[in-house]
């Protein structure tokens, strides 16, 4: 395991290829606050997609949704999920698929048309499909079945995409 002291030495040598510019006088503050400015200007699906590839134990993680257009067939409307991920489960790539958010409240909704044509995808492809939300600065990563149907909609909270 590194110390921070060789983490911050890594990361000043990184920054003038990442950045493609050299550093004046490498401080941490100023290295922190670039840092902060490219996270800042990430969407949550190229967070999750780095902070996947970070972690080191997924084969690869592929974005599906870029052309989002629904796709109809025989019962209803299908959606992509933003990605089919292929993360690395007793030495062997399982592929899921991964639909993103981002919601600051301690709960999550989802409408009932839009969590279905998510759900008729996954079992087109008999894929995984699992919800990666962003709640603040905190991601979960759960299965679909695990959100409840409320009165009006479906709903997750974030104590129960802690479990």
């Amino acid at each position: 395991m590194m110390s921070p002291e060789q983490i911050s030495k890594l990361a000043f040598l990184l920054y003038p290829h990442i950045t493609k510019t050299a550093l004046d006088e490498p401080s941490t503050e100023s290295l922190a606050s670039r840092i902060q400015q490219i996270h800042n200007g990430l969407s949550p699906e190229d967070e999750f997609a780095a902070k996947v590839c970070w972690l080191g134990n997924c084969a690869g993680i592929h974005r599906i949704d870029q052309t989002p257009m629904p796709v109809s067939d025989m019962g209803g409307k299908m959606r992509a999920p933003d990605f089919i991920a292929f993360p690395v489960v007793g030495g062997v790539p399982l592929p899921v698929l991964i639909e993103v958010k981002s919601h600051h409240e301690d709960k999550l909704d989802f409408g009932e048309a839009y969590l279905s044509s998510l759900r008729r995808f996954a079992e087109r492809t008999n894929l995984p499909l699992l919800v990666a939300w962003r709640c603040g600065g905190i991601w979960t990563l759960f299965d679909h079945r695990e959100i409840a149907r409320n009165v009006t909609a479906y709903r997750m909270t974030l104590m129960d995409a802690m479990r």
